[in-house]
């Protein structure tokens, strides 16, 4: 919490987070750019790097969303296959 909150005081022109995905996640980006952040890809070994950026308290809302959004996915996945067992 107190990182976000030193984000949130400091007066910069532009923050940026990072976060690795899975490439089967990359569709789940295209909302992202809805909620007023510049979203840039980056392609990995380990899957894609989703570089958000612009206000800090957008960017961090965006990050969670995108969180929620891939453990959601995830969530849904895992139901599925027990419910096929």
């Amino acid at each position: 919490m107190k990182i976000v909150e030193e984000a949130l005081k400091r007066d910069v022109d532009t923050y940026r987070v990072r976060l690795l995905i899975d490439r089967a996640d990359l569709d789940l980006i295209y909302d992202l750019r809805e909620m007023g952040v510049q979203v840039d890809t980056m392609d990995a070994v380990s899957g894609i790097y989703v570089e958000m950026s612009g206000r800090a308290e957008e960017v961090m809302d965006a990050e969670n969303k995108l969180v929620e959004m891939i453990l959601s996915r995830q969530k849904r996945a895992k139901t599925k296959e027990v419910a096929e067992v």
